[in-house]
This record gives structure tokens, C-alpha cells and sequence, in this order.
């Protein structure tokens, strides 16, 4: 089986193995093992998966067992198992594992989980300065992405349109405590090579950011085509209008994989407490000196962190920004356990009403 294409977005070994385990694992009677392949998720349409396989792309279908068996639902970024019907369909029969995978907490009053991407590398948490620059949704993003198990990386985009980029750097800096930052121009070209230096070697990103950020525009210029509607922001606000509808993911010319995104409006947060470690590092290593080891660092006396504060160490939004996340993550978590023990509970419900109509 040649998979040289595949390894283009990232099949490797590990990936080659687990493909051959499952397989291994599967009823031979109901088809032969050489009628399945390998194949990643490109692009969504409903129900309906576009999937990048060993030679073309297909569309493909969940099959009725993977429908009610599966735990978890294909994504953009996802390895599927795949059976052809023929050259342009075929059904998903299974998924393999995944190496990270970043989500969001659905929009609304639902506790929900949004997968925006799977098994990516690098976040690419894209930031226009056209008066889109904003630190406490950067470090939303920085949140979702240290939780995701891939690696943050901020974009400053439209760098042509402000006379000193460095000051915005110097901002984003103390905002993205041992994160990358790149400094870019999709209209110039400015930047662009170092960002395909992160997808060499089959490395997979994403594009994270709001609508106008310039997100497509580096897409189109990384890819030397046009392949992402642009349009410029509004005058009146200067806010993006949605040109991205769905997430895509494209392949790029030298090799490595790159997801486009929609603009999210609201980036709510999903992961728990300790996910905020990562991207408050100066905060979590200050609150290892506190008096107390449960300090809330709201009022405790000997608290190091609004030691800190009061110093001017830490600014007064670094830390409002810190105090909301963990609040919210904490709140989250209240709602998760909540839903679990109802869950729990109708599991148990059930299994004594099946066993009450079994004894009769």
C-alpha cells in the first residue's frame, strides 16, 4: 500500500501501526481486509466527509455500525478507516486515535463540546492589526490551545497597515508567556516563510481568529492560489465579515497540512484549571508561593500573586483576564460532573427497569 501521498499531511508509523492493529481486530468475514485504506478528513458537509485517501478524494459516509458504536465523531484533521464503494465514495468504518484535538465550549447555554480540529500541531492564533488586536481573546485562544495538546503560535497579520509592529510584539509578548510570534503580511508576503517552516515534515496547522483577521489571505498566500474567498472589513467598525464558512483542510505545495477556520465570535473556553498554567505561567509560578495551598488569590493574606499585583509585576488586566478563565473553567467543571452523575443515574435507571422486566 502506498501511502506517500498521505505522508504528505502526516501518516507515519504510529499511525500505519494502528491502522494495521485495528484491522487486525476486525471481523474478517464481513469483507477483506485489503477492500479498507487509510484517509483523512479535508472537509465536512453535514454528514457527509470529504476524505483525502491514498490516491484521490472521496466522499464518504459513517457506515450503520460506526453509527452506533463510535464515542467520538469525525472531525476536520481526523484518520479514518475507510471502505471504497468506488473510485468517488466509500464508508467510514472506524477512526483512529487522536494526538490532539482542539475544541471549544459550544456557543449557548449547553454544556458542549465543539471540535474545531484534530491531530494538528501548531494553533495559529491569527490577529489583524487593523483594531482586531486584542489580548484577552488571545489568551482565550492561548487557553483552548495549551489544553489541545498542540503548540500556540501568534500571527500578527496585516502588519503593513501600522508604522511600528514591534509594539504590538512587545504587547503580545507579555500576554503569551513562551509562545512564538510572527509578524506577517499576506498582501507583502511578509512572514510567510516562517510559517511554513512549522509545516515541514508533514506537520499539521490551524488557523484560529476572528472574522477579517486574515486568515484566508495567509491561506491563499501559503498556498500560491486563490483557493479562500477575501473580503475587506467594514468601514463603519472596521469588523471582519465571514467569509470562511466551513473548515477546510488544505495541503500545501512543499508538503504539510493547513486547516482554515470560520472567525468564531465567541471563543468559549473548554479544557479545566490547570490548562490556564501554560498560559499564565508568570501567575501559576507565583502561585506556588502563597501562604495557603488552596489560595483563591482574591484575599488570603500571603497570597504571592496579589503581592505581585500591588508591586506592578503583574498588570491589573493579566490578572482580571486569569481570575475570569479559572472561574469559568471552574464553573464548567461543576456542569460536567453535574451532567455525568445525571447520566450515571439514568444508566443505572434503566439497567434496573430491564432487569424488572427480566425477572417477570
Amino acid at each position: 500500500m502506498n501511502t506517500e501521498k498521505l505522508k504528505l499531511i502526516g501518516w507515519n508509523k504510529e499511525r500505519s501501526a494502528e491502522f494495521h492493529r485495528v484491522l487486525d481486530s476486525m471481523d474478517s468475514r464481513n469483507s477483506e481486509k485489503n477492500d479498507y485504506i487509510p484517509g483523512r478528513v479535508i472537509g465536512m458537509h453535514r454528514e457527509i466527509f470529504e476524505v483525502q485517501t491514498i490516491t484521490r478524494r472521496i466522499l464518504c459516509t459513517p457506515a450503520g455500525r460506526f453509527r452506533q458504536t463510535a464515542e467520538l465523531w469525525p472531525s476536520v484533521g481526523d484518520w479514518l478507516i475507510i471502505k471504497a464503494l468506488d473510485e468517488e465514495s466509500g464508508v467510514i468504518v472506524d477512526m483512529l486515535s487522536r494526538s490532539s484535538v482542539l475544541s471549544r465550549g459550544a456557543a449557548g447555554a449547553q454544556t458542549a463540546e465543539q471540535v474545531i480540529a484534530a491531530n494538528v500541531d501548531f494553533i495559529f492564533i491569527v490577529s489583524g492589526l487593523d483594531n482586531d488586536f486584542n489580548l484577552r481573546r488571545m489568551e482565550r485562544y492561548i487557553t483552548l490551545a495549551w489544553n489541545s495538546g498542540a503548540s500556540p503560535v501568534i500571527v500578527l497579520s496585516k502588519s503593513d497597515l501600522v508604522e511600528d509592529p514591534d509594539y504590538y510584539t512587545d504587547q503580545a509578548a507579555e500576554s503569551a508567556p513562551g509562545v512564538d510570534i510572527h509578524v506577517t503580511s499576506g498582501l507583502k508576503g511578509v512572514g510567510l516563510d516562517e510559517i511554513r517552516a512549522y509545516l515541514r515534515d508533514g506537520k499539521t496547522g490551524v488557523l484560529v481568529g476572528s472574522s477579517g483577521s486574515g486568515k484566508s489571505t495567509l491561506i491563499n498566500q501559503l498556498l500560491d492560489r486563490e483557493v479562500q474567498k477575501t473580503r475587506d472589513v467594514r468601514e463603519g467598525d472596521q469588523r471582519g465579515r465571514h467569509t470562511t464558512t466551513s473548515r477546510t483542510l488544505f495541503v500545501l505545495p512543499a508538503g504539510g497540512a493547513l486547516i482554515d477556520t470560520p472567525g468564531l465570535r465567541e471563543v468559549g473556553l473548554w479544557g479545566d484549571v490547570s490548562s490556564l498554567d501554560e498560559g499564565f505561567r508568570e501567575i501559576a509560578g507565583l502561585a506556588e508561593r502563597c501562604r495557603f495551598g488552596d489560595c483563591s488569590h482574591q484575599h488570603e493574606p500571603g497570597c504571592a500573586v496579589l503581592a505581585a499585583v500591588e508591586a506592578g509585576d503583574i498588570t491589573r488586566d493579566r490578572y482580571k483576564a486569569y481570575m475570569k478563565q479559572a472561574r469559568e473553567l471552574a464553573f464548567l467543571a461543576d456542569k460536567q460532573d453535574a451532567l455525568k452523575r445525571k447520566k450515571e443515574w439514568h444508566k443505572q435507571i434503566t439497567r434496573e427497569i430491564r432487569k424488572l422486566y427480566k425477572d417477570r
